[in-house]
């Protein structure tokens, strides 16, 4: 797989989609989250576990026609699951990606621009994503396997616009 493929060419790949989607399912089974009975058409409704594929920070254009300069980002980074590319990046596997970026030896923190911070320091990534851009903060202990600090932030669209009216005896 090309870190730097887009969604919509990544999607386009039969065989990197099924690929994909078969790790997912290894991983469901590994861990529990699928135990039998049709494995196959379990995944096709379940959305965990997520597939996330990362790459260094780059300039791209995210689905708004927005430039996301790649200076402004840390990792850039897709999600997949139930056969499709997300369009935006679920804050789970926002949470995840921070963490993992914290771990050194792991392929995000090799792919995260500064890398894995030292044991049991937190840090800020910053990840751009087919959306837009979101920030996390994580960090794990100095044995590299408890979380300590796991925080969000996104700017990826609105999600709200408008006025609200609240009654004079609730202000």
């Amino acid at each position: 797989i090309d870190n730097e493929e887009g969604i919509e060419s990544l999607q386009a790949n039969a065989g990197v989609v099924a690929m994909l989607e078969s790790i997912r399912s290894v991983v469901a089974t590994a861990v529990g989250l699928v135990t039998g009975g049709n494995i196959a058409e379990e995944m096709r409704v379940r959305v965990n576990p997520f597939v996330l594929v990362v790459g260094t920070a780059r300039t791209y254009t995210a689905l708004s026609d927005e430039t996301i300069d790649g200076e402004s980002i840390d990792l850039f980074s897709r999600c997949m699951c139930r056969w499709a590319f997300s369009k935006a990046y679920p804050a789970s596997g926002a949470i995840g990606t921070g963490v993992v970026c914290t771990i050194a030896g792991t392929i995000p923190a090799e792919m995260v621009r500064g890398g894995a911070p030292p044991a049991g320091k937190a840090r800020k990534i910053r990840v751009g994503h087919p959306g837009g851009t979101l920030e996390a903060e994580a960090g794990v202990d100095e044995s590299g396997l408890k979380v300590i600090r796991a925080t969000l932030g996104r700017t990826a669209r609105i999600l709200m616009e408008g006025t609200a009216f609240v009654r004079g005896q609730h202000i």
